[in-house]
């Protein structure tokens, strides 16, 4: 990564009223957070805090040259910024895929030019954290989805439940989960059909209740029902009693 320095403490100079060796580390935490220029962010892509760098990795206004750089950082978290910011190349997010780091590949997985084939790789990752980044992704392809539904770590199916592209079928068939993330991830899926919700309604875990309540499809009288109960005008039985009603 070259740049000028006499251009480099001109910037600096005029941003700052400081020399680069004048700068401290939250001024340069700073700068590499919210700068536009690629000087600034070139010269600060080589700073000896890791923190300073991982800022660098995801500002969006930081070169290609540099994230190409910087996603072979020696600390995961300047790694997993790479993986995040939205400028970097396809082939750089294809060899973060296989980084040791499962935050790396997590961050890989919910990064939306992610490759289809980087996806389907992703969802058969050792770490339920990384398939659960795939289950969220809004590129999966159906059939994959459909596979991580039966995981067996109840935070993939969460992801699964949460994502718009899942199937109606499946999300009944995730609403009747013995874990109530699940559940909740069901309830404010907003292509739930509207029978499910009646079906979580029943449900005793608040935040699938509250999901229910804040739905888009959420019918007047369950909205009526879960604000009568929210106020205290019902309680838990007469609140199960007229969800059953429905």
């Amino acid at each position: 990564m070259t740049y000028d320095k006499k251009e480099l403490n001109k910037v600096l100079k005029e941003l700052t009223g400081k020399t680069a060796s004048g700068i401290s580390e939250s001024k340069r935490e700073e700068l590499a957070r919210t700068s536009l220029n690629v000087v600034i962010l070139s010269w600060l892509a080589e700073d000896e805090d890791c923190y300073v760098r991982r800022e660098v990795a995801r500002n969006p206004s930081t070169s290609i040259e540099v994230i190409i750089k910087l996603a072979s950082d020696e600390y995961h978290g300047v790694r997993e910024n790479v993986a995040r910011n939205p400028n970097i190349p396809v082939e750089i997010l294809v060899k973060l895929s296989w980084d040791e780091d499962l935050g790396v590949r997590h961050d890989v997985a919910k990064n939306p030019s992610t490759p289809i084939e980087v996806l389907v790789k992703l969802a058969g990752d050792i770490s339920g954290y990384v398939r659960h980044g795939v289950a969220e992704s809004p590129l999966i392809p159906v059939e994959v989805l459909t596979k991580l539904a039966g995981d067996g770590e109840e935070y993939v199916r969460s992801g699964v439940a949460s994502n718009p592209l899942t199937p109606p079928g499946i999300l009944i068939k995730l609403a009747d989960d013995e874990h109530s993330e699940v559940r909740r991830g069901v309830a404010y899926n907003p292509s739930t059909p509207i029978e499910v919700l009646v079906k979580l309604a029943g449900h005793e875990d608040r935040g699938v209740l509250v999901g229910v309540s804040k739905h888009p499809q959420a019918s007047t009288d369950i909205r009526l029902i879960f604000a009568l109960y929210a106020s205290g005008t019902i309680d838990d039985e007469e609140l199960e009693g007229r969800v059953n009603a429905l």
